[in-house]
């Protein structure tokens, strides 16, 4: 009997420990976040979040997902704080149309985000963003340069 319970219990931790989300740091899950949003992978995403956002992601991502393509790139990303089972990490992302004839305004963002540590698993649970600063997009080739900087 003491065998078939350590043979169990043996499986339940090489489960766990093969889930690649268990080892990955609070700011590998807000890459992967973003990852997930670049790539439409919901299941992905919804990986990384729990709590009110999971909840409601799901019907909203797929709406957002058939009317745009965005492509996003992580400017920069900083682990600001982290305590035992709770971390805040800053990112500064790109957001553009991938050329498409939406009405997407191409941004940049600049993100705290707030995860927690559950059962040895990082999520994000908050995220707050301040005003998006909005990138004109280009009318002509004599201000492209203008319009990056």
């Amino acid at each position: 009997m003491r065998i078939k319970v350590l043979i169990a219990l043996f499986l339940v931790f090489i489960v766990i420990g093969c889930d690649k989300r268990a080892s990955q740091d609070p700011i590998q899950v807000v890459q992967t976040s973003y990852e997930a949003w670049e790539n439409e992978d919901i299941e992905a995403y919804l990986s990384t979040v729990s709590g009110a956002r999971a909840d409601v992601a799901g019907t909203l991502l797929v709406k957002f997902f058939e009317s745009y393509d965005i492509t996003y790139t992580i400017d920069s990303i900083e682990l600001v704080s982290q305590l035992n089972d709770q971390a805040v990490v800053y990112t500064v992302v790109t957001a553009r149309d991938k050329g498409t004839a939406s009405k997407f305004t191409d941004n940049i963002t600049r993100s705290y985000h707030k995860l927690k540590k559950e059962n040895g698993i990082w999520t994000i649970y908050f995220s707050e963003t301040k005003k998006p600063e909005i990138i004109e997009k280009p009318t002509s080739p004599e201000n492209v340069a203008d319009t990056i900087r």
